[in-house]
């Protein structure tokens, strides 16, 4: 397996990782010292090669727009933002790529499994199942108590 990242200026301008026979991993630029790529393509680029030497990607492969995330790099590169949550809005191509709801521009996330702790209403919702459970009712009274115990808290 060979993965190769062509130069978006030049395309005759390479990156190239193969497995050598002795099983290292051989790094060769082809045509000049430097390669331009896009962020995407760096990314799908790096993913290669963890795939190339048996690394999981985790299945976090890309955010898509709408995706739950959490920040993992903030835009001055200080740690405020670090561990935030929130739903990716934009992808854009320049060095602050990700605008995350409710936190701004940030330099990177990573996709997360959105829980009850990140919806605080699903936790009533569960609660209200929970209390109804036993009785004959229908989803509008699950929501119905739902709202109640929401307004509780």
């Amino acid at each position: 397996m060979t993965v190769t990242l062509n130069c978006r200026i030049d395309e005759d301008d390479y990156a190239k990782v193969t497995v050598d026979s002795d099983g290292d991993i051989r790094i060769g630029i082809v045509g000049t010292d430097h390669i331009f790529a896009r962020p995407e393509k760096a990314a799908e680029f790096a993913r290669g090669i963890l795939r190339l030497v048996g690394e999981r990607t985790n299945g976090n492969e890309s955010p898509q727009i709408g995706d739950l995330v959490e920040v993992t790099t903030d835009r001055d590169y200080s740690s405020d933002c670090v561990g935030k949550r929130g739903v990716l809005k934009v992808i854009d191509t320049d060095s602050i790529p990700y605008l995350v709801e409710g936190v701004g521009w940030v330099v990177s996330v990573r996709k997360v499994t959105p829980t009850t702790s990140d919806n605080p209403f699903a936790a009533h919702v569960d609660e209200a199942k929970r209390l109804l459970e036993g009785t004959v009712h229908t989803g509008a009274d699950v929501v119905a108590l739902a709202r109640e115990l929401a307004g509780r808290s």
